[in-house]
């Protein structure tokens, strides 16, 4: 079925209604689906239900690199590490990497490498072939400035993210803290991975401190012509100098209604989570990460929440 068949069909249902739809469709698709089809089932089926689990969440997120070379004010390291965020950062060993994905690969559907920076790191091409021969869907976020010098293995990645958060070298330099000269190598290399035909998305960070300049965001994401613009909503860590994105705010519902109002966008847009923090539901609702996704450190460390400590 069309993919975009199938999510209009899902948007239509009604909420309770939802997770019986998305059970039916892994059995009938695939009743015999393997390990991985199995897997997913278990997970559909456990989500926000079972505070014991008894499957592996689909999604592993693997900061390959805990080093940066950029000090992004609203990075949640930073937020969190203060000067202190990338001390001690260093690389996962191939072996340790390699290990993870020889245990899971079998029931994991997806491998997002993060940082840190992770084009950082100087084995970038065995990481990736070693998930890939698994047959698993590879992506990989980053800052932009190392691209032309990996644009080889980035050409083996299914998607790539690149978190722009500015629209001009100013305010690259307010959100990202770079350089004018990295500033044109992110260009440089968006205009790279776009003549080599390769699957990217811009994404920005929203706050209420910046959302009267997301009309000016999507312009500039026109010149760079990615797959997807992504707009993540900021959770600041009681950080005063940023504030979430909630639905009681005139500034965040009125450039809602700007993008949603437009249709010539030339490229998909995944709009931010809005907080409505007076519903009923608000304080009742969880978040599924801890079903759905498995975090590691640069050690092979695992965590359920890319917001706690990693565990041996």
């Amino acid at each position: 079925m069309n993919l975009g068949l199938k999510r209009r069909i899902y948007t239509r249902l009604p909420t309770p209604m939802r997770r019986y739809a998305r059970l039916a469709y892994y059995l009938i698709s695939s009743p015999f689906g393997g390990k991985r089809r199995f897997n997913r089932f278990k997970y559909q089926i456990s989500v926000n239900q079972k505070e014991l689990i008894n499957y592996i969440p689909p999604i592993f997120s693997i900061a390959i690199n805990s080093s940066c070379n950029l000090r992004c004010p609203n990075c949640y390291f930073v937020l969190l590490g203060g000067e202190k965020a990338f001390e001690g950062g260093g690389m996962i060993k191939v072996e340790d990497f390699k290990a993870i994905i020889d245990r899971y690969g079998d029931h994991i559907e997806q491998v997002s490498l993060t940082g840190g920076e992770a084009l950082g790191h100087p084995k970038l091409d065995e990481l990736v072939r070693i998930v890939k021969d698994r047959g698993i869907r590879v992506m990989v976020s980053t800052n932009g400035v190392f691209i032309e010098r990996k644009i080889d293995v980035l050409k083996e990645i299914d998607f790539i993210n690149v978190s722009l958060d500015g629209y001009n070298y100013e305010t690259f330099k307010k959100y990202r803290g770079g350089t004018p000269a990295e500033f044109d190598k992110i260009l440089y290399g968006l205009d790279l991975m776009r003549q080599n035909n390769l699957k990217f998305g811009n994404s920005f960070v929203l706050s209420e401190e910046n959302i009267q300049e997301v009309d000016l965001m999507l312009e500039f994401t026109r010149t760079t012509k990615p797959y997807l613009t992504l707009f993540n909503g900021i959770n600041p860590h009681g950080c005063e100098d940023f504030t979430p994105l909630l639905a009681s705010s005139e500034k965040v519902q009125e450039a809602l209604t700007r993008i949603t109002s437009r249709n010539d966008y030339p490229f998909d847009i995944e709009l931010p989570v809005i907080f409505d923090d007076q519903s009923p539901d608000f304080a009742k609702s969880s978040c599924i990460q801890p079903w759905a996704l498995s975090c590691f450190n640069d050690k092979g460390h695992m965590s359920y929440c890319c917001y706690i400590d990693h565990d041996p």
